[in-house]
């Protein structure tokens, strides 16, 4: 098709990915893609994930949501060579909610995939349940003034976190054994990395077997003893970098920031304070007390990598935000 069609552009659903343990979508589906399709809240969806945490709460942690979302659309998009996935949410209530829901996804490097109705557009009416117009406008129009600035760029790399499929379907269905075996040891330095503001990406089992890790200088693997020696040796003779396990990581610590992305003044930095994306259209204190609106020093883009549909997948909340939970559900769609 593509020989024939050269225009058209293939958009696969990958949505039994986002939680990471079934094995039935891989990321080898992202490659041939040129975008992979996923949903908002998929990666935190009760179902997907098999409700695992509550039941084994006493030894398993529950990840923050925002850190798994961000996780499953960054293998997507580094799966894919960089490409950006499409990411769905159902209709919004309101036109801010709208706004600032194309606003987090791009501020995750990722394209806005907005439900629209298309009754809605016919008749230029808002119906029950859909997004309003207006809000569908307002997406659309924040998304015409950033492509220009996105366009053709890529992810900048530094570390990458390894991604073993295999070892996951080595575990079979035990899916506590994925998420403490495999599982947490790519999401804690992930989580680590991402909110020092620090650029990385995951590499997957095929991407290590044929040496795609040009670019980066620190390679984290959560299962370093579960690779053939041969694979460990060609990264540490190739010159790009070093090799660490995460499990010697300790949190916060473990890597030398890199040297072309200057840490940012302490009064421009952002911490995270709920398990939900911050919309980046809103303003967020920071912590100086002062308030900055997105792109400014202290604004959730300002120090991010830019992938070809936005910033790096880098989740941007603030932990100082003075807006009310009742606010803050009324800005943003809620991942039940």
């Amino acid at each position: 098709m593509k020989s024939r069609y050269r225009d058209v552009v293939l958009v696969i659903s990958t949505d039994d990915f986002a939680a990471l343990i079934d094995r039935g979508v891989t990321s080898r589906l992202a490659r041939i893609a040129d975008s992979a399709k996923n949903e908002y809240c998929q990666a935190v969806h009760n179902k997907v994930t098999r409700d695992l945490f509550k039941p084994n709460g006493g030894v398993l942690k529950k990840p923050p949501g925002h850190v798994r979302q961000s996780l499953s659309w960054t293998i997507l998009r580094d799966s894919s060579e960089g490409r950006p996935p499409h990411i769905w949410h159902p209709g919004v209530p309101t036109e801010e909610q709208a706004e600032a829901l194309a606003a987090s996804l791009l501020a995750f490097g990722a394209i806005a995939n907005m439900d629209v109705y298309e009754g809605s557009l016919r008749t230029q009416t808002n119906h029950k349940g859909k997004t309003p117009v207006e809000g569908l406008k307002r997406a659309f129009a924040l998304g015409k003034v950033v492509s220009p600035h996105l366009a053709r760029t890529k992810p900048l790399r530094w570390a990458a976190v390894h991604f073993g499929e295999r070892s996951r379907n080595q575990r079979g269905v035990n899916y506590l054994a994925m998420w403490q075996q495999v599982l947490w040891p790519l999401v804690g330095p992930y989580e680590v990395l991402t909110e020092d503001g620090l650029p990385i990406g995951v590499v997957n089992d095929e991407q290590l077997d044929h040496g795609g890790l040009d670019g980066y200088s620190l390679l984290i693997l959560p299962n370093p003893n579960e690779l053939t020696p041969a694979k460990l040796t060609r990264w540490r003779h190739s010159g790009r970098g070093r090799a660490r396990s995460s499990r010697t990581i300790p949190p916060g610590r473990g890597a030398t920031r890199p040297q072309a992305t200057p840490r940012p003044p302490r009064s421009g930095r952002l911490w995270s304070h709920t398990s939900r994306p911050h919309p980046c259209g809103s303003r967020a204190a920071r912590r100086d007390g002062t308030r900055s609106a997105t792109g400014s020093p202290g604004g959730c883009s300002s120090r991010s990598p830019t992938t070809s549909a936005g910033s790096s997948s880098r989740p941007c909340s603030s932990r100082s935000s003075r807006r009310t939970s009742s606010q803050r559900r009324r800005r943003q769609p809620a991942c039940k």
